[in-house]
């Protein structure tokens, strides 16, 4: 039951995640088809395992501070509606670990440190993009009254963007003699702004449903990250 719930998990996260960097948008029904199948494999489970429903139900009372992380996450727009239902959509799919499988937190909670360590590659991988841009273009640094510093921590942070950008937040002031100023602040503000004219300097927001995706992949090969962390001498 470990493999089939392990491979609806990736089918329901690698669709998102098409229609995540695609358009920004996912279908509802992803999650609902993702949800109804965790549904019939648990009760499943439950129907010709004696001791599959305490199993289950230790599983999701372990994953108790999670839920009310991603509830707190939703609530102050710290994280997309269609991101926390990923999570519980993983929740929902992928209960246990593989057979004889130590773990200390369940697999969601592990999924959700991996797609966030794996968020932590974003600015290495965003200065790497905005120094192929400036390389084409320059310009894109013209007429900032900005130290150094302060422009690397814009190419770490921010991003570039030719056009419309639908859910980025403009990045980009005046000074008060009328010469432009990084808004670095901005990085600080919900990651899902209202969208940003360009071309310009924005707080991208990065689809997150391919780094759930990864996630879970790596919770499939290395289980619970707090266990690496525990046997460390």
């Amino acid at each position: 039951m470990y493999a089939i719930r392990l491979a609806a998990s990736l089918a329901c996260l690698a669709v998102g995640s098409y229609q995540d960097v695609k358009s920004r948008e996912i279908e509802d029904t992803v999650w609902a088809v993702g949800g109804i199948l965790g549904a019939a494999a648990s009760a499943a489970e439950i129907a010709i395992d004696a001791g599959a429903a305490q199993r289950l139900l230790h599983s999701y009372l372990s994953a108790l501070p999670l839920f009310a992380i991603l509830a707190a996450a939703w609530r102050w727009r710290l994280m997309g509606e269609a991101d926390v239902l990923a999570y519980l959509t993983v929740a929902a799919l992928l209960p246990e670990y593989g057979p004889g499988i130590d773990w200390i937190l369940p697999p969601v909670f592990s999924t959700f440190i991996y797609s966030k360590l794996a968020l932590l590659l974003a600015p290495a991988a965003q200065l790497t993009y905005n120094l192929l841009k400036l390389i084409r273009n320059p310009e894109i640094l013209a007429g900032f009254d900005e130290p150094t510093w302060r422009k690397f921590l814009a190419m770490l942070f921010l991003s570039y963007s030719e056009g419309h950008s639908p859910y980025a937040t403009p990045a980009v002031g005046l000074s008060p003699d009328g010469k432009k100023k990084f808004k670095l602040s901005a990085v600080l503000s919900s990651p899902y702004g209202r969208g940003a004219e360009g071309p310009g300097w924005v707080v991208p927001s990065y689809p997150m449903i391919p780094l759930i995706l990864a996630g879970v992949v790596a919770t499939a090969l290395f289980g619970d990250p707090t266990l690496a962390v525990a046997r460390c001498p």
